[in-house]
């Protein structure tokens, strides 16, 4: 048997985070596979270094897993590697993409998939400045859980590295009694954008600040008025089907979506929709490109033989929903591009029209490696997984 321990964050936005990326793990898997396997899971909380290190301690030392998947924040990478070292152990890690790596992380028992959330916002960055530049400067807005990422800071690189000058940053204060008092914050900041007329908002917020502000946005005028770009999470699908009768024209950037026109990723939606009777979100993609991953080294890896999974994964890209893609320490560079997207609704009519699209920044960019040398926050929980 093929053991496998998954490392489970705790999400009040995505509660079924764990369950979503096992689902997709499993769809990937042929059947005759996954007879041969057995899952392990261990609950780690926010992420914190300790609850990280106990759980995979658990998994390698107790439970004797031969694989370990799941999520977990780079800045505790390091844990991961120093347990799984000097044991017969491989490890497939997804991520949101929200944190850009200090440096690549090269090791021949670690293989990475990401969503890369910071290379959408450099690419969104630098189309704000192509598009908006006449109008003159922007607005980041973003509650200071996002700040704690580098997802409005890639952004800002991108804006920059476009030609533009200079771009004004809001941050939402911390005190959050109640939803109502939050919802009074976005009141002030919203009529304060209206009255400045900035030349586009680019918004960053998670779950249910995601969805007031942007109900709120439409419902005191300002959308179709002042441009609104938004995360790739505020675009998705889980998010836009919760806001109520507002009328949506804004802009998102991402490497994936449901509505992808290829064959693999048609395969995919179609699949999973058969199987768990919904629509996949980001974590089943992740859960399902690495099942694709497991899934061609399967024989290696009953084997045991994971010197022969690295040369397998470490010099090859997968052809996966989201295009060619890249597993190995070298995975930013995947070639798939990011799609600029305009999001648009009426009446609960959601659609998503491609507008552009932009090649990925690379790892190797110059602004890109001066961010990932810095730490942004103290923050070590996952993306979403507040």
């Amino acid at each position: 048997m093929l053991k496998i321990g998954v490392l489970c964050p705790f999400s009040s936005i995505y509660p079924n985070l764990h369950i979503e990326f096992l689902d997709g793990l499993r769809l990937a898997i042929p059947k005759d596979y996954l007879r041969k396997v057995e899952f392990y899971q261990e609950y780690i909380g926010q992420g914190s270094s300790g609850s990280v290190r106990n759980a995979i301690e658990k998994l390698v030392h107790f439970q004797r897993v031969d694989v370990l998947t799941g999520f977990c924040n780079y800045k505790v990478i390091d844990v991961l590697l120093s347990v799984i070292s000097n044991r017969n152990v491989v490890a497939f890690m997804a991520d949101m993409g929200e944190i850009v790596p200090k440096d690549q992380i090269i090791s021949n028992q670690i293989f990475f998939n990401s969503l890369g959330l910071w290379q959408s916002e450099y690419a969104l960055g630098q189309w704000a400045n192509e598009q908006f530049k006449q109008r003159g400067d922007g607005v980041v807005c973003m509650s200071l859980y996002e700040a704690g990422y580098h997802i409005s800071s890639a952004f800002t690189k991108g804006y920059f590295a476009g030609g533009g000058k200079t771009l004004e940053t809001s941050v939402i204060p911390q005190q959050r009694a109640s939803q109502a008092v939050m919802n009074q914050y976005f009141q002030e900041y919203i009529l304060k954008f209206k009255k400045e007329q900035p030349a586009f908002i680019h918004a960053l917020f998670a779950g249910q600040e995601a969805i007031d502000f942007i109900g709120m946005y439409s419902e005191m005028g300002l959308m179709g008025e002042i441009p609104l770009l938004v995360s790739s999470h505020m675009a998705s699908q889980e998010i836009l089907e919760r806001i109520q009768g507002a009328k949506l024209d804004m802009y998102s950037a991402s490497n994936w979506d449901i509505s992808r026109d290829n064959e693999e990723n048609k395969k995919f939606v179609k699949l999973y929709l058969k199987a768990y009777g919904r629509m996949p979100n980001a974590f089943d993609l992740l859960g399902y490109e690495t099942g694709m991953a497991l899934t061609s080294s399967f024989p290696s890896l009953m084997k045991k033989d994971f010197s022969e999974v690295n040369k397998l994964l470490g010099a090859s890209t997968l052809r996966t929903p989201r295009g060619e893609h890249l597993f190995n320490w070298n995975r930013h560079e995947s070639p798939q591009p990011v799609f600029i997207e305009k999001v648009t609704a009426d009446e609960g009519m959601i659609k998503k029209i491609l507008v552009d699209q932009k090649p990925k920044v690379s790892f190797y960019n110059a602004a890109i490696r001066e961010l990932g040398a810095k730490n942004v926050s103290g923050f070590l929980n996952p993306y979403l997984c507040i």
